[in-house]
């Protein structure tokens, strides 16, 4: 654990949509902070449009020495706290700092991995193009979407009459598809 008398990072707690305040008023102060956003879509009408969220909503980073600066720290417009566990501040490593940092694009926004890929027990993957070989939808093609608690039954993606609908089917009903299948996903 970080000494109290160090410069530390620190997790903050802000007051609802204040994230991107309180990490201005702490440059101000003279502070380092560290907000994070990403980008999510968002409908309007028939439209869609880009905005901001915060990554960790409510929660920023701040830079400081504990035991100099709390006061100054407290008392930013914007912070609600600084959080603590069990009674002591929740000091956050340089590594997970530097961690976090690095999967921030040029463009300010963090950066996921791809997620990835997983293997079910019945073989399939999510996306993969499966024919029903069995039950009322033989012939059919469809897309796998994922493997039900049991382990028997596979939850599939139907494209019929313009839509595609899902179904649970049993594990055994279906192969995979020789060709590729488009689907809009509704």
């Amino acid at each position: 654990m970080a000494e109290l008398s160090e410069l530390s990072w620190y997790l903050l707690r802000t007051h609802y949509g204040a994230e991107q305040e309180a990490a201005d008023r702490l440059l101000c102060r003279g502070f380092q902070s560290l907000y994070l956003k990403k980008q999510v879509r968002k409908k309007k009408g028939a439209k869609f449009r880009w905005v901001d969220r915060p990554f960790f909503p409510r929660y920023i980073f701040g830079q400081f020495i504990f035991e100099e600066h709390f006061d100054l720290v407290r008392c930013t417009i914007g912070l609600e706290r600084i959080v603590r566990f069990g009674g002591e501040p929740a000091v956050i490593s340089l590594d997970v700092i530097q961690s976090v940092c690095s999967r921030v694009g040029s463009s300010g926004y963090v950066i996921l991995d791809e997620q990835p890929t997983m293997v079910t027990k019945s073989g399939f993957i999510e996306g993969d193009s499966v024919q029903i070989i069995d039950g009322a939808w033989e012939g059919f093609d469809a897309l796998f979407v994922a493997e039900m608690d049991d382990e028997v039954r596979v939850q599939i993606f139907i494209a019929a009459l313009n839509k595609s609908m899902p179904f649970n089917l049993p594990a055994l009903a279906i192969v995979p598809s020789p060709e590729p299948v488009a689907y809009f996903l509704s």
